[in-house]
């Protein structure tokens, strides 16, 4: 419901929805009654009495809008008594207004959003801003259609198909560097990234022209889609109600940039605004990938979840040996048979192989680039170390050996052989290892062979 008439009671966890779904009022556990926009989850108003056993909000039948204790103690009114039959109304402009029976307003959130623009802008408590596209604005765009063709340098995207409901869905992304459209600032673009939901729909018709949007803008995107293959378009599932999350990830460090939702829609996007990833940049030490689009999306719709770039999947390789298809992870293993070398891909992203008795590397890789990722025995014989944004960045390079394998040797030789035996690469640290055997005991020490 949009309204509190006279006489009604909004209790803890109820809340009052505006007509058009994007703000509400809620009251809250913490006795709090707060008006929020939906979409972003920003507060907008409140009563200012979180931390009090407030459990209800009445419409009096004096017109005073109350919030009250369990035992009837007012602990915040609007000040309206003296107009009977008052109500309280949540207006489609994000405003809560307390009109008397006449319609004269006798009190008001003061909370009047500008829904009419294509973003809507918010701050995290690190105090880096961003923009969203606006409730509006996904209204506006749900007659459009997409394609793999609308990206360009920085600004990357991918598809990936699931099942919503028993329906298959095209699922596209985008992340990196959104240029600003038309550079204006309250249009989208910025450091980010956008999840969206949509259907192929053949022999659809494409628009003949958008006219909410800036005129050059419009020529761009009808020009992209008129090259398009009936195919290579989808369409908006606004329908399906989708809950939307995702994370942007820098794979350098492996934090979490920043997240955005959940919500439900059929397209979720959200940028860092240019000057607070300046801000970022140097809050990180510029420990940041080369490339805007080499950051890593994690999303997730409808509770099915993807990671973009994917690594390399497969077991993890065990004992001393790495057979085509087995990985490690961050500081994952391979252990020389006799245990005095061990074989480690590091969470510093280095690869490194160790003589165990005094923990002395013997060959390394270096750290590279990207954040840490996997290393992997490839079905081709190439042993190949991925960055966290799935691009390789060392290699045996021993490609065109299929099956080939890598062994932590006893002598301190990490070696791939081929299938037939033959030695293709080696970290040439072969050494001269004393023989062992167990201990002798008693009066009698038996032979081992050397």
């Amino acid at each position: 419901m949009e309204r509190l008439t006279s006489g009604q009671t909004l209790f803890a966890g109820e809340r009052l929805l505006s007509g058009n779904g994007w703000v509400e009022l809620v009251v809250q556990g913490d006795g709090n009654v707060v008006l929020y926009r939906v979409q972003t989850g920003q507060a907008l108003w409140a009563s200012a009495t979180d931390g009090q056993p407030v459990d209800r909000l009445v419409m009096q039948a004096d017109g005073n809008l109350v919030a009250l204790t369990a035992a009837g103690e007012p602990r915040w009114n609007a000040g309206t008594g003296g107009h009977p039959g008052a109500e309280a109304t949540l207006r489609d402009d994000g405003n809560l207004v307390i009109y008397d029976p006449g319609g004269t307003p006798w009190w008001a959130s003061d909370t009047v959003q500008d829904f009419g623009l294509p973003t809507v802008r918010t701050v995290d408590d690190r105090g880096y801003s961003y923009v969203e596209t606006s409730e509006r604005w996904k209204l506006l765009c749900q007659e459009l259609p997409c394609t793999t063709a609308l990206q360009w340098p920085g600004y990357a995207t991918t598809t990936a198909e699931i099942t919503i409901n028993g329906e298959q869905v095209v699922i596209q992304l985008w992340k990196g560097w959104c240029q600003r459209f038309l550079g204006l600032p309250i249009f989208p673009g910025g450091i980010g990234a956008e999840v969206g939901v949509y259907r192929r729909i053949p022999g659809h018709v494409l628009p003949g022209s958008l006219p909410f949007l800036p005129p050059p803008l419009d020529a761009f995107y009808l020009n992209v889609l008129s090259r398009a293959a009936d195919n290579e378009l989808w369409w908006p599932a606004p329908d399906l109600a989708a809950q939307l999350t995702f994370s942007l990830i820098n794979p350098v460090t492996g934090d979490i940039v920043f997240t955005a939702g959940p919500e439900r829609s059929y397209w979720l996007a959200k940028w860092m605004n240019e000057d607070a990833y300046l801000k970022y940049l140097a809050d990180q030490g510029f420990r940041v990938p080369f490339l805007p689009d080499a950051y890593i999306l994690e999303w997730r719709v409808n509770g099915q979840s993807g990671r973009w770039p994917e690594l390399p999947a497969g077991p993890a390789a065990a004992g001393d040996t790495m057979t085509a298809g087995e990985m490690l992870g961050s500081n994952g293993t391979l252990f020389s048979a006799n245990g005095r070398f061990r074989f480690i891909y590091q969470d510093d992203t280095n690869l490194v192989l160790y003589r165990t008795t005094d923990n002395v590397a013997q060959w390394d890789t270096r750290p590279k680039p990207g954040g840490v990722g996997v290393c992997l025995m490839q079905g081709d014989g190439n042993l190949v170390v991925c960055n966290a944004s799935a691009q390789p960045v060392w290699s045996s390079q021993t490609a065109g050996n299929p099956g080939s394998r890598l062994v932590m040797q006893d002598d301190g030789n990490a070696v791939v052989y081929r299938p037939d035996g033959e030695a293709i690469w080696s970290s040439n640290t072969a050494q001269n290892v004393p023989p062992g055997g167990p201990p002798a005991a008693g009066d009698t020490m038996s032979p081992v062979r050397c």
